[in-house]
């Protein structure tokens, strides 16, 4: 079942507690950034392969 373009939604998890954010998207771009992002910093972003809700990309909260 293909997703409409409505629902090909960017989601984007963090809470106070945790150091961490999980980036669900569909958006292709986003997902290319992501991927340069994890190969340039392999010890702060982690993608899973493939990426699936239940295992989503995560992220530093602040990258800087």
């Amino acid at each position: 079942m293909e997703l409409s373009r409505l629902e090909q939604e960017t989601i984007i998890l963090f809470n106070e507690a945790e150091p961490t954010a999980e980036i669900y998207t569909h958006n292709k771009k986003l997902r290319e950034k992501l991927e340069r992002l994890s190969q340039k910093h392999p010890d702060k972003i982690t993608l899973s392969t493939p990426p699936l809700p239940s295992a989503p990309p995560t992220s530093p909260r602040s990258c800087g």
